[in-house]
């Protein structure tokens, strides 16, 4: 569940909290779903997107009183209502901490935690995890949610089953249920999932593995000026354009990138035997036959009438034991935890 911290200060104005907001970071935001549209409220958010500190961030609001009761003193104009959300991170529930902290530190009063009483602070246990583990975990969770949901609202088939029929005309009947067109559509959907998950792995990998700076600072590659504007005005980072040098679509080529860079065999990462649609072979067999059916629907619009739901719903699992094995190598081989049960959803 989400924290909901107020704190209501026994003096100080309204732009003298706006400014401890802003010195800790936070930016304004123009609405919170929490409180109807006012011009007399403020909102605020911190985020932190320069080492994965941040899975939600923090809210904040700076609220007229306009409903005393015990918690408020004559004094207190306002109050400001913070808020982190159910999956946020240690570092989104310290700077929550922290926010309290410097307000009643300034300007005094009481404050109310949801979830802990009054003037009880959150105090969050520290996650150990470096930041090119909190990212690798970032960048899965991201995905997973995406397959999660469309596993949720999948379309079941029109047709109803012809259990008595034939088998060749039952399979006639079930090949032209026209949910089978969207079916179709889905492993190019699972391609693009692993794509991204396999190109920001490898962006946070060379931006945070020591070994991969220095192969960076000693790489001799002429960069072209379409490369290079981009980083000189903040658009992309050098670690991007790299990224770029490969194709995240390829098994050999993502193999490339990751022995050149890291040493990681992608193949030796893959090579659990799983499975999938009737199927026992090693994953990236599995992987490969995927991207085969994303080329084969993307540029010859080639549809698989035999793809029923079940086989698209282990394609959609297929994505997630990919990414947990490619994750489970990186664990045991480079020694970074991905993964912490005090702050990571139970995927």
């Amino acid at each position: 569940m989400s924290i909901e911290v107020v704190i209501y200060p026994e003096r100080g104005s309204r732009e003298d909290y706006e400014k401890i907001l802003l010195d800790l970071g936070y930016v304004q935001v123009d609405s919170h779903f929490l409180f109807a549209a006012s011009p007399k409220l403020r909102h605020y958010r911190w985020f932190d997107e320069e080492n994965y500190e941040s899975i939600n961030g923090v809210e904040a609001n700076i609220v007229p009183n306009q409903s005393p009761d015990d918690e408020i003193t004559d004094n207190t104009k306002f109050y400001i209502h913070t808020r982190t959300r159910i999956s946020s991170s240690y570092f989104d529930l310290r700077k929550q901490d922290e926010t309290i902290r410097q307000l009643r530190r300034a300007y005094g009063g009481r404050f109310h935690n949801d979830h802990a009483g009054k003037n009880r602070y959150i105090n969050p246990s520290v996650d150990p995890r470096d930041s090119s583990g909190r990212g690798i975990y970032i960048t899965y969770a991201r995905i997973i949610a995406k397959i999660d949901t469309l596993m949720e609202v999948l379309p079941k088939p029109i047709f109803a089953p012809m259990e008595e029929a034939e088998a060749h005309i039952r399979e006639i009947f079930e090949s032209s249920d026209p949910s089978r067109v969207i079916y179709n559509v889905l492993p190019a959907f699972c391609v693009a999932a692993l794509e991204s998950f396999f190109s920001d792995v490898f962006v946070i990998l060379l931006r945070f593995d020591p070994k991969a700076t220095v192969k960076m600072e000693s790489k001799n590659k002429k960069l072209e000026f379409s490369e290079v504007l981009p980083i000189i005005h903040g658009r992309v980072s050098l670690e991007d354009v790299v990224a770029n040098w490969y194709s995240f679509q390829n098994l050999a080529q993502m193999d490339r990138a990751y022995r050149e860079w890291f040493d990681i065999s992608l193949f030796d990462a893959l090579n659990t035997r799983k499975k999938v649609a009737n199927r026992v072979q090693p994953l990236h067999q599995h992987y490969q036959q995927l991207i085969d059916r994303r080329h084969n629907f993307i540029h010859r619009f080639g549809f698989d009438t035999s793809l029923d739901m079940t086989t698209t719903l282990e394609l959609l699992k297929l994505v997630s034991l990919i990414m947990r094995s490619f994750i489970d190598y990186i664990e045991k081989n480079k020694k970074i935890q991905i993964f912490n049960p005090d702050y990571d959803w139970p995927y």
